[in-house]
């Protein structure tokens, strides 16, 4: 998923800096009724947050938490002073690799 601008992004943010919280919650609907309109909330799953830390994509590296918000196919925008050493070119190189191996050992599995 990609979006085409960091409206939804900006606007959050800036929420968030006048309130100095946000909800988390989940949703649940089939894919067919999602296609048409929004999920409906479950009114019984939410967290309240009040800390958030923003980064850049390019400055996440193997071993941050944010690992998952990256995969290997990830277009990340990189400053051109460290597009030789950002974090996060060793990171998609090892998810790229990991997925290699997944995709081998199905092939294996499919040729018992």
């Amino acid at each position: 998923m990609e979006p085409q601008s960091d409206r939804n992004l900006q606007m959050f943010l800036t929420s968030y800096a006048l309130v100095g919280q946000y909800c988390l919650g989940v949703a649940s609907d089939t894919p067919e009724t999602v296609a048409r309109a929004f999920p409906k909330p479950m009114s019984h799953a939410w967290l309240t947050k009040k800390q958030l830390v923003v980064r850049n994509a390019w400055e996440i590296s193997l071993n941050d938490l944010d690992v998952p918000g990256v995969s290997p196919n990830d277009d990340v925008i990189i400053p051109p002073e460290r597009s030789s050493d950002a974090p996060v070119l060793e990171l998609i190189r090892w998810k790229a690799k990991q997925a290699d191996k997944r995709n081998k050992q199905k092939h294996k599995k499919r040729k018992r």
